[in-house]
């Protein structure tokens, strides 16, 4: 078994986190991002990466940005909020 990148399990985590807090299933996720839900899994799971299209779709359905997903965007999102007052 490979070992699973940190920055995929970080996403994956994200997603399934953000998923939870709107207390979506992902079954509902996979129909508003027009993703099988076997791909919602695998990317939950850390085990499965996603194109930039992807990313924006599953941003939009979990209402949220895609960089707040991306794991190492913290401190870059909240200097640009303040600087800025959005994203």
């Amino acid at each position: 078994m490979k070992d699973k990148d940190p920055f995929l399990e970080e996403f994956g985590n994200r997603v399934r986190l953000r998923r939870l807090e709107l207390r979506l299933s992902q079954r509902v996720l996979a129909e508003r991002t027009k993703l099988h839900v076997n791909f919602i899994g695998s990317i939950e799971r850390g085990q499965g990466c996603c194109s930039v299209y992807n990313l924006v779709s599953l941003a939009r359905a979990l209402e949220t940005y895609a960089a707040a997903l991306l794991p190492g965007e913290e401190e870059r999102i909240v200097r640009e909020t303040r600087l800025y007052g959005c994203y």
